[in-house]
């Protein structure tokens, strides 16, 4: 196996372990993101590819000002704004451009997938509209989206294919 096949699979694991806290707990733990960091800054050493690792950094950080945003104005978790930022600087390297762009708009795609999956299940659980005795609807509660589920995902399918085209 190659260094590249390894991360990848140490990646998954980590990944998987991501979907499972996000989905049952809706906490994605710190060390899951700083693992990928970690793994992020060692695919690029063992390459040897200094010049791939500061465009990565320099992504990973454009990624983090903007997610610091998202949670600032309470439209992301935390921990989502951690994991996103760690898996730009695992996939970013030479083709940032692209492979930052895939990685988010998968993450947006899948996320929307996942949205109207939580919505749906949501709906099918609480049955139907409540109304007030006046007749006016009372706003529902949808709960949280488990995002993490879809930044995992779409870390996965970036990766993957990095793998397999290298």
């Amino acid at each position: 196996m190659t260094a590249d096949q390894i991360i990848a699979v140490v990646t998954f694991g980590i990944l998987l372990e991501v979907c499972r806290q996000d989905l049952f707990h809706r906490r994605i733990p710190n060390w899951t993101s700083l693992s990928l960091a970690t793994l992020g800054i060692g695919r690029w050493l063992v390459k040897g590819d200094l010049n791939a690792l500061l465009w990565a950094f320099i992504a990973a950080l454009c990624v983090l000002a903007g997610t610091i945003f998202l949670t600032w104005r309470n439209m992301m978790g935390g921990g989502d704004a951690k994991l996103l930022p760690a898996l730009t600087l695992l996939v970013s390297g030479q083709e940032t451009l692209k492979n930052s762009t895939d990685l988010l708009i998968r993450t947006a795609l899948i996320g929307g997938v996942v949205s109207l999956g939580v919505l749906a299940w949501s709906i099918g659980r609480r049955g139907k509209v409540k109304l007030r005795e006046d007749g006016t609807r009372v706003r529902a509660d949808y709960g949280t989206v488990p995002y993490g589920i879809a930044i995992a995902a779409a870390g996965v399918w970036v990766l993957t294919y990095q793998v397999i085209e290298s």
